[in-house]
């Protein structure tokens, strides 16, 4: 729960923040101290979860030999599982967010900044990070969804070609991608398939 209350949060301040212009300034000229602020702040919940993860296993008489030190078949185990539960959602989100920023920030530049807005660029990032693994795939394909219809309906009432953009679809999104992993898990196709974190029993 903790998590995903971080996540909500430091979601709806950054689109408080891109609704006004002040904070749209403040968004690009801090966009990459707010995306490292952003990746600093959800690994050290992870890591607090981590701990407690450790904490409860060694309260148990039967968990506690999957901890370090105390299994000598699989000494390791309580860090794979803690790096596949916890951190590998984190780590993949995160490299797809900065593949997206490069991606785009070169799609704009030869674009002439068409696709995207300036500061819209890091929020985008920092929301496709904080969805984590596998919800980055799902938060992607409901913008594009949204956006495609959006854009149908806007070109039947509009004669005139102008620029639609994706700019308040993006964290809502997320937010609600975060949402319904959290509580509704189901209602999101494959999620079970993609999530690695349900491979970890695997590893032994």
């Amino acid at each position: 729960m903790l998590l995903l209350a971080v996540r909500v949060l430091v979601l709806g301040i950054l689109f408080i923040a891109s609704c006004t212009s002040r904070g749209r300034r403040f968004l690009l000229g801090f966009r990459s101290r707010i995306f490292y602020s952003a990746v600093f702040l959800i690994f050290f919940v992870l890591v607090y979860y981590s701990f407690l993860q450790y904490a409860a296993w060694q309260g148990n008489a039967l968990t506690k030999y999957l901890l370090p030190g105390e299994n000598r078949q699989a000494p390791f185990y309580f860090y794979y599982f803690i790096f596949f539960r916890l951190f590998i959602s984190y780590i993949l989100s995160l490299l797809g967010a900065l593949v997206f920023w490069y991606g785009a920030h070169r799609l704009n530049l030869h674009g002439g900044s068409r696709f995207f807005y300036e500061e819209e660029l890091g929020f985008v990032a920092i929301g496709l990070f904080l969805a984590g693994f596998p919800g980055i795939i799902y938060a992607f394909l409901l913008v594009l969804i949204i956006y495609f219809f959006f854009e149908l309906g806007y070109g039947l009432v509009r004669s005139t070609k102008e620029r639609v953009s994706a700019y308040y679809l993006w964290l809502p999104s997320v937010a609600l991608v975060c949402v319904v992993e959290y509580y509704g898990v189901r209602f999101l196709p494959f999620y079970e398939l993609l999530s690695l974190s349900n491979y970890v029993n695997l590893l032994f």
